[in-house]
């Protein structure tokens, strides 16, 4: 048994937090109060999220905390998760408006479970608040167990020894370094901020069909082309990073855990005039090798071996530097822009009462794709008030006659990290 369910360790946060920000933006005003009895309500069916980060000697522990998680209005600053203004959870739930915010941090979930908790509490909101019954597929209710294999996580001693496929041809790619040192240096261009991006799920999809591709594969084509002109100087190879959740692979198809790898594309200066179906065809040919099982299952005993390692060293620093130093198989390679799309979310009779949502993350060039029954939203995040980037990716959406709508730029507004 390992002592922690995700390939994000205590001892990486750092420079970077590893929260995740879900907003679900609904048609009408939240009301306080009901949602305050719906977190709570909620969070009874999710033990796994009632956690803090202490220290413990030597080392961090993520333990029990029977503490209320902490509902509040965001007025423009989002509280630190593992503060004493969050009750010392590394979960908190804000609202501002019409939209409700959920910031979790990466270490207790993937995408699968912080969306299956913002599933919850909004049943227990919307139910309570209208006064209304509604049908929603494969909720997970208060007062239920937890499902089978709900919290498995990998186990490298039981997953066969293999050779991976594919690895020796990833090398790295082109990095917008300018970009990072701007918003680290820069305050006159830093900006975390994003962009929402919708488009009609029917439209979207037809689009990614008759390209051979899907929501993810298209993105990363579009974003290819986009950067491709805008970077005229560039050095490397554009590459993009989709991330893929491998936990059927490794034995774990029912878990939360935040089980997730990367897959590496590279775009060669030579497809820069390719037609968006053969882009999507390369992007899904790479997505198809390099999500095999092998790959899959070596890079589940590398996630273990880097735990075991770090443990193994007796100070604190030593585990943190270690950990700084070796970030895994996939997240040593340096790749130009993600795409990240946890699939298709079953809203349900909710759907009615909700108008939008985004997903946000640490990241600059980064794509987060949230379902939203008859529509798509993506959320396009980066570091520096620029909008070269937005304008030049809409106008390939022109380009290719994707229907969409755009709003934005919105401040990320993410919550921050208190170390124990």
């Amino acid at each position: 048994m390992v002592k922690y369910t995700s390939d994000i360790l205590p001892y990486d946060i750092g420079r970077m937090n590893y929260t995740v920000r879900l907003l679900m933006q609904l048609k009408d005003d939240v009301d306080s109060c009901y949602l305050e009895k719906a977190v709570a309500l909620a969070m009874t069916r999710y033990p796994y999220f009632k956690k803090t980060m202490v220290r413990s000697g030597e080392e961090y522990l993520i333990v029990d905390n029977e503490r209320p998680v902490v509902v509040y209005e965001n007025t423009g600053k989002s509280r630190a998760l593992n503060s004493q203004d969050v009750n010392e959870h590394l979960v908190s739930v804000d609202y501002s408006g019409k939209t409700i915010g959920l910031n979790v941090s990466h270490m207790l979930a993937g995408g699968c479970g912080i969306f299956e908790l913002m599933r919850t509490i909004l049943y227990c909101y919307l139910t309570e608040r209208y006064s209304v019954r509604l049908t929603v597929e494969d909720l997970r209710l208060p007062g239920e167990p937890l499902e089978a294999g709900e919290r498995d996580y990998l186990d490298s001693d039981k997953l066969p020894d293999v050779k991976p496929m594919a690895y020796d041809r990833i090398k790295d790619g082109e990095l917008p370094l300018s970009d990072y040192m701007a918003a680290f240096t820069n305050p006159e261009r830093a900006s975390d901020c994003y962009y929402h991006i919708e488009f009609s799920q029917k439209d979207f999809m037809g689009k990614a069909k008759t390209s051979d591709g899907s929501p993810a594969t298209l993105l990363s084509a579009l974003m290819f082309r986009m950067l491709y002109k805008v970077w005229g100087d560039k050095k490397l190879p554009i590459q993009s990073k989709i991330m893929h959740n491998f936990r059927s692979e490794v034995g774990c198809p029912n878990t939360t855990c935040d089980i997730v790898r990367s897959i590496h594309v590279c775009y060669p200066d030579r497809m820069a005039d390719a037609s968006l179906d053969r882009l999507c065809t390369v992007t899904r040919g790479a997505v198809i090798l390099q999500s095999q099982p092998e790959n899959a299952i070596y890079d589940g005993k590398k996630m273990i071996e880097r735990l075991r390692n770090a443990e193994s060293f007796a100070k604190l620093e030593e585990k943190v530097a270690y950990c700084q130093q070796n970030k895994g198989v996939s997240a040593s390679i340096q790749d130009s822009f993600m795409v990240s799309y946890t699939g298709w979310t079953k809203w349900g009779d909710m759907i009615h009462y909700i108008e939008t949502g985004d997903v946000i993350t640490d990241g600059h060039l980064m794509l987060e794709v949230i379902s939203l029954d008859d529509k798509i939203g993506v959320t396009f995040e980066q570091v520096v008030n620029d909008t070269k980037y937005i304008e030049a990716f809409i106008r390939e959406l022109e380009n290719e006659d994707i229907s969409y709508t755009l709003s934005g730029p919105f401040e990320k507004n993410m919550a921050a990290f208190k170390l124990p």
